[in-house]
């Protein structure tokens, strides 16, 4: 195994509840006029106190027709649409390099990229002993060297599978999450 990275993990930040704020209102701004349901702060670092890559995600969720008009009007502001990277109903956008490192996803409304992250957020933000568990893994993982991100991912699988399980999600949904987020969450 060839070492050579590590992914760096902070203590919760009160700031991002507050960059959330600031880019919400640039997304906002730039879909006038689009049918844009909400915009949903997910990942980590919108779960107060838990431990995180100091990276914002951020989920637009739209009806399936409004995608191409959200993509086009984002891309005009600077962000770089990657595509869907293998994960139905979600498009990746690459942020403008403006100093708030955000991962910017446009979900269709009810797909189950949308539903795992919000599973996940909302299980954490209602479950302390969760709440540590993932933290831990993620603060022992960002002390370490690791081979490549996919290290990172599978040392939090098997907590992130409990939460999911927590947050009620199927058999079917589990492991169509798994399949499209490898390593697997078995």
């Amino acid at each position: 195994m060839m070492l050579g990275m590590r992914v760096t993990v902070r203590t919760y930040d009160p700031q991002w509840p507050r960059d959330f704020e600031r880019i919400k209102l640039d997304l906002e701004a730039a879909l006038r006029g689009v049918n844009l349901l909400r915009i949903e702060h997910v990942g980590s670092t919108s779960v107060p106190g838990l431990a995180a890559k100091p990276i914002l995600d951020i989920d637009v969720v739209v009806p399936a027709e409004a995608v191409p008009l959200v993509i086009a009007s984002l891309t005009a502001i600077g962000y770089q649409d990657e595509g869907e990277l293998g994960i139905p109903g979600r498009h990746a956008l690459r942020s403008p390099a403006d100093g708030l490192p955000r991962h910017v996803y446009v979900c269709v409304d009810g797909c189950l990229a949308l539903a795992n992250h919000l599973a996940v957020r909302d299980v954490l933000r209602g479950d302390p002993e969760l709440r540590a568990e993932y933290g831990n893994a993620k603060l022992a993982l960002g002390d370490r060297e690791l081979e490549d991100i996919n290290e990172y991912l599978a040392g939090k699988s098997a907590v992130l599978a409990k939460i999911l399980k927590r947050a009620g999600l199927s058999d079917t949904e589990r492991s169509e999450i798994a399949r499209m987020n490898p390593p697997t969450m078995d």
